[in-house]
């Protein structure tokens, strides 16, 4: 089937094609930018990643690369690639994990086997920014069959704190599927659309997490973490409580049920560009009831911790509490090898995709690491990826370990 991006321009209520850039078919189905002067360029440096096809050899570097999972923090970005490390069984003692773009403190990147993990920061212009230069890079490292997923943080809409959504299909502040942008002076707009196949994969992956409630629904992708959002506690507030409510309970009605800022540019560009792509988040509150996500904790405890098992999990009846026990969700030293306590506290509470916010006591035992991990990690691990991945290197771990976590 012939693929290519179809740009059109607005004009009043119109729609007129601009521009169809065909993208190259193949039977590995590789990595193809919509724009033909990519292939033309006697070198691409890709600034914000610090990397250059003249100064690096990125098919010896990422030529494997088979999935991209991507989310807005750095640490929270290295925490995911050491937790990959572990699950695909590449991880030994004294494991490091450099930052491949260490050269710059834009975005970081870290490479674990099959797994490319990368930081794209808030909002759409610094996501838009990570995508074209990623998608640049898996075409020059002629990489094939690549799949984008976000794992990221959210407002929910009607769902318990902690609740996770895969996007069924993300869009604008209008509730339209479309992603906008200006593009030498004119409004340009493309459709948001997910991959359908990929989204129930990942609801599939979360039947056996019944603790962790799963919904496939819309995701609002706005601009503006505020005003943009609905909030009523920014330094600007043009609205009362009245409409605030108004909307999002008319949102809500629209079959939107959580709100961020980067699931329409993900899924605008890399379908352009042929990618499969999904976003993974947890809702950190019931935006219905509040508008303000509680900050991070310090690790050094308050007060006296209860007993956990090896692996962190608490006993019936522990006490979990803020200064207390270590809650089942939280990023530690002992699910996360190698994590550092900084980076454990960054990748806790409020700063990252774990757990329940909102003052919302977790139940006890609930399964580690945090659900969108484990959902984004299982799809990683697909016995396909793994099979090819680990055929002259680990065949013999792959498949006991694919069938352990009930992928097949």
């Amino acid at each position: 089937m012939h693929r290519g991006l179809l740009f059109r321009e607005q004009t009043g209520s119109a729609s007129l094609p601009v521009h169809l850039w065909p993208l190259e078919e193949s039977s590995g189905h590789f990595v193809q930018p919509a724009n033909p002067n990519v292939a033309t360029m006697p070198e691409d440096v890709l600034y914000h990643l610090s990397l250059s096809t003249s100064t690096h050899d990125l098919p010896a570097m990422f030529g494997d690369v088979k999935f991209v999972c991507v989310g807005g923090s750095p640490t929270r970005m290295e925490a995911f690639a050491k937790y990959m490390a572990k699950e695909l069984g590449l991880d030994h003692p004294g494991a490091e994990y450099p930052n491949i773009c260490a050269g710059t403190d834009r975005y970081a990147m870290f490479k674990v086997g099959p797994v490319l993990s990368v930081s794209h920061g808030i909002g759409i212009p610094s996501t838009s920014v990570m995508l074209h230069e990623v998608i640049k890079l898996l075409y020059h490292a002629r990489c094939s069959d690549v799949t984008v997923i976000r794992i990221g943080t959210s407002g929910g809409i009607g769902l318990e704190p902690g609740s996770v959504v895969v996007t069924q299909q993300a869009v604008d502040a209008s509730f339209s599927p479309m992603f906008e942008q200006m593009v030498l002076g004119k409004r340009v707009v493309q459709r948001t659309d997910l991959d359908q196949e990929l989204a129930k994969e990942l609801m599939q992956c979360a039947t056996d997490l019944p603790e962790f409630p799963t919904v496939l629904a819309k995701t609002m992708c706005t601009s503006d973490f505020y005003e943009g959002q609905g909030r009523l506690d920014g330094a600007l507030c043009s609205y009362t409580e009245k409409d605030k409510q108004d909307y999002l309970r008319a949102a809500h009605a629209a079959g939107i049920r959580n709100i961020e800022m980067e699931s329409s540019v993900l899924a605008a560009m890399c379908s352009a560009c042929g990618i499969p792509v999904a976003v993974v988040c947890v809702t950190l509150l019931n935006r219905l009831d509040g508008d303000q996500v509680p900050p991070a904790q310090p690790r050094t405890p308050r007060g006296p911790r209860a007993h956990t098992d090896p692996r962190g999990h608490h006993p019936a009846g522990a006490q979990v509490g803020r200064g207390c026990t270590q809650a089942p969700w939280e990023v530690s030293r002992t699910n996360v090898p190698g994590l550092s306590e900084e980076a454990a506290a960054a990748a806790s509470f409020g700063q990252t995709d774990l757990g329940s916010m909102g003052g919302v006591t977790p139940a006890p035992n609930r399964k580690e690491p945090p659900a969108i991990w484990v959902l984004a990690g299982r799809r990683s691990l697909h016995p396909k990826v793994c099979s090819g991945y680990f055929s002259g290197f680990s065949k013999s771990w792959c498949l006991p370990s694919v069938q352990a976590l009930g992928l097949q």
